[in-house]
């Protein structure tokens, strides 16, 4: 390798999850646009991640309510089918 760019990867708290890098196998100097544009996509990289973390857990807290739902309809069924 002889040209390398890299630029840290951060969640919006601030917490260092990784490094973005480009390799290049010819020798280049890295501009101050190309440097903006890898910091550009390890943002929306990192803001990716976070929003499938975030609706992975609103899935689950959705999928246990529903499930806590279900349940209870089906006891309250079972409980009126009993009284008759």
């Amino acid at each position: 390798l002889v040209a390398i760019a890299a630029v840290p990867l951060r969640t919006a708290a601030g917490p260092l999850v990784g490094v973005l890098s480009v390799l290049d196998d010819r020798p280049r100097e890295w501009t101050a646009d190309d440097l903006d544009q890898l910091m550009d996509l390890g943002r929306m990289l990192v803001a990716t991640a976070e929003l499938r973390l975030e609706a992975a857990a609103h899935q689950a807290t959705h999928d246990a309510l529903h499930d806590a739902l279900t349940l209870a309809d089906e006891r309250q069924l079972t409980l009126h089918l009993s009284e008759e």
